[in-house]
């Protein structure tokens, strides 16, 4: 069976980015805020958050995989 492939446009791959770049930026404000508060509300240290960070964004990333 052929499957027809057609190449996306100009305006369709700056409205998906834009999309993208929503996304993105909801999620970086939700991180800088957990740091926040982690740092000066739950008083713990900025390198053991770095590491929880970087530890849940690895374990995402294995997850997908």
């Amino acid at each position: 069976m052929q499957v027809e492939t057609k190449r996306l446009s100009f305006w369709e791959k700056v409205g998906y980015s834009l999309g993208d770049s929503a996304a993105n930026f909801i999620f970086q404000t939700v991180m800088m805020f957990l740091l926040i508060f982690y740092t000066d509300v739950m008083k713990i240290d900025p390198a053991k958050i770095t590491f929880i960070f970087l530890i849940t964004r690895l374990w995402t990333l294995s997850m997908i995989r």
